[in-house]
């Protein structure tokens, strides 16, 4: 990483604060930097230049070892901040591998897809290819527990941007983080 993704100043690493810490599952070293000029603070370096392989292989690892609650009472608490409407399309985007939200809302009459590229195996109405979303617009998007799992959040939420139908259609994203 060159430059910071946020502000586009010049990084070198070697000037940037470091926070240390260990990852809680497998007791490895974790170390995050600050940007000096914008204060982001970003990383791993492993993570954002890990390729998809190597970033699917951590998640199907953390899923081995520790599972996650099924988080469906806070995605429908964001899916609910977006003022949805019956007839809308919407996108729960990373909605993992054990979350019930989108079967819940579907249930219930929602029109709801869910996007996880790292699912192990197909669920109905989950898209696992990225491309394929370009194929629908929604009337909005959500996603939970997903921002600080990004490689490049600025990069994925211009592209989830361009997945909006139009003006009146939004983005709900809530993170615990």
């Amino acid at each position: 990483m060159k430059n910071c993704k946020i502000c586009g100043s010049a990084l070198d690493l070697s000037q940037c604060q470091v926070f240390s810490s260990k990852c809680f599952l497998n007791h490895v070293p974790l170390k995050r930097y600050k940007c000096p000029t914008c204060g982001v603070i970003f990383g791993t370096i492993e993570m954002i230049n890990g390729t998809v392989d190597t970033i699917k292989k951590a998640y199907l690892f953390c899923d081995t070892v520790y599972k996650e609650e099924n988080s469906v009472v806070n995605e429908t608490r964001t899916f609910m901040s977006l003022a949805p409407k019956k007839e809308g399309l919407y996108l729960n985007f990373g909605c993992g591998n054990t979350s019930t939200t989108v079967a819940d809302l579907r249930k219930q009459n929602w029109n709801i897809l869910g996007y996880e590229p790292f699912l192990p195996n197909p669920l109905p109405n989950i898209i696992k290819d990225k491309s394929l979303l370009c194929n629908y617009k929604f009337d909005g998007i959500m996603s939970n527990n997903l921002l600080e799992h990004l490689q490049d959040p600025v990069v994925d939420l211009v592209f989830l941007k361009g997945l909006l139908k139009d003006k009146g259609s939004l983005m709900a994203h809530s993170t615990p983080c």
